[in-house]
């Protein structure tokens, strides 16, 4: 018998389908040793990725010297890290249809700032792969992308209810039964990512209610406070009051380092604005 949550896939108009590409990506994050070439070649496959990979590298935000014309140059000149980032978040943005009534770009924007600050906390905690880390903060909204596609309604009181104050986990589960980071997880699941990608997805918009701590899904937390408080506007030297100090402590984290966050990542540009256009 299905449950609650198979219930929302069965009503969702069209389940986000992941490029192969990316899917490879994603479930090879942490191999050593990725071969450039190789990569260029799984890239060129889809038109669609690579003519959004060439769009963005020759933006004004990369500086480079001259166009670049083909996926092999990008792969050589902006290096492996750079250009899977670019892959994942290019085949992200694919998989969402415009939905009427939302504000896609602005969820876009809100994503790529969390994967951004994700990938560089990670850089400072133990034990969480970077690029594993900003793929989570990437998708770890999608589950309200799903139930806006399947019971819009029920979107639009728990987003009114969160912009009044409320707790979301607390609204979702209420409302739903289920919070829409399982949904998430789930989707994971469904397209057979790393069972360490699904775990963290699932434990970051609560990440010390769980028995086994999960640092991946910590980082994504603290990311995503970070996040909030870009589009709220609050100064760096701000930030850090705001921060769950007790989620930063079980990272290793402690102020300084969380100074650290507050001025080097912060303040960053994840260089993936266009892609949301």
């Amino acid at each position: 018998m299905p449950n609650a949550i198979d219930r929302l896939f069965e009503h969702v108009y069209r389940i986000p389908s992941v490029p192969d590409v990316v899917c490879r990506l994603i479930r090879e994050l942490t191999v050593p040793d990725a071969n450039l070439h190789d990569l260029a070649r799984e890239v060129a496959r889809d038109p669609a990725i690579t003519m959004k990979v060439l769009r963005l590298v020759n933006s004004a935000y990369y500086g480079l010297p001259r166009r670049l014309t083909a996926i092999d140059e990008a792969v050589l000149t902006l290096g492996v890290d750079k250009l899977t980032t670019i892959i994942i978040a290019s085949g992200m943005v694919a998989t969402v249809p415009q939905m009427q009534g939302f504000d896609l770009r602005g969820y876009w924007m809100q994503s790529f700032r969390r994967a951004s600050y994700a990938k560089g906390i990670a850089a400072l905690a133990a034990g969480v792969d970077p690029n594993t880390a900003f793929t989570c903060g990437l998708i770890a909204d999608f589950g309200r992308l799903l139930l806006r596609m399947a019971n819009p309604s029920a979107a639009e009181r728990i987003d009114s209810a969160v912009a009044g104050g409320g707790h979301r986990q607390t609204w979702e589960r209420a409302e739903l039964g289920y919070s829409t980071a399982q949904v998430a997880a789930e989707l994971c699941r469904r397209w057979r990512f790393p069972e360490e990608l699904q775990r963290g997805v699932a434990q970051c918009a609560e990440p010390l209610t769980f028995a086994d701590f999960d640092p991946l899904s910590a980082v994504v937390h603290l990311a995503g406070h970070l996040a909030e408080l870009r589009a709220e506007s609050a100064a760096p030297h701000e930030i850090v009051g705001f921060l769950p100090a007790h989620v930063a402590a079980r990272l290793g984290l402690g102020e300084a380092q969380l100074q650290q966050i507050a001025y080097r990542v912060y303040d960053s540009e994840s260089g993936l604005e266009g892609l949301a256009a």
